[in-house]
């Protein structure tokens, strides 16, 4: 018989889950809107609306995904298309509720 087996098996998987279990929730903690977004709600009055009226876990993807990028360019075009993602959005909105 092997060394290794010759140990006791513990389950890591139902230690880290036991301890889950026992660990408070995480809040979510509030994000700063970036500054290339900041910029792009003052044009749009429709984006910004849209993205306040989004729960705190879409806002932090966003903002998420517009700070990852790596570059001045690279934070412009993602907040660019972020903007452009909530006046779609909104219009999608306005035109389920018409119906």
């Amino acid at each position: 018989m092997s060394a290794a087996l010759s140990y006791p098996r513990v389950a890591v998987s139902s230690l880290s889950a036991e301890s889950a279990r026992h660990a408070p929730p995480t809040a979510l903690a509030p994000v700063a809107l970036p500054a290339e977004l900041a910029v792009l709600f003052e044009e749009s009055a429709k984006a910004e609306s849209t993205y306040y009226l989004l729960d705190e876990h879409d806002r932090v993807g966003f903002v998420k995904f517009i700070e990852l990028a790596t570059t001045a360019v690279a934070r412009e075009r993602r907040a660019a298309i972020v903007a452009t993602s909530l006046i779609g959005l909104a219009a999608s909105l306005a035109s389920s509720k018409r119906s």
